[in-house]
């Protein structure tokens, strides 16, 4: 995919996309949890939650 090729291209990119990725995902993963227990407060979002 999209990834493979830019991993080709350009190592370095394909890296710090793979960083951002991953810094969401856990973020993501914790507010999900948080939902589960009800323990959500919406003024932890962050601020990009619009832009996941």
């Amino acid at each position: 995919g999209v990834m493979d090729s830019i991993k080709k291209v350009d190592p370095d990119l394909y890296d710090m996309i793979e960083d951002i990725y991953q810094d969401r995902k856990s973020q993501l993963e914790e507010i999900k949890e948080k939902w589960e227990k009800h323990e959500l407060n919406e003024n932890e979002l962050p601020d990009s939650w619009l832009d996941l």
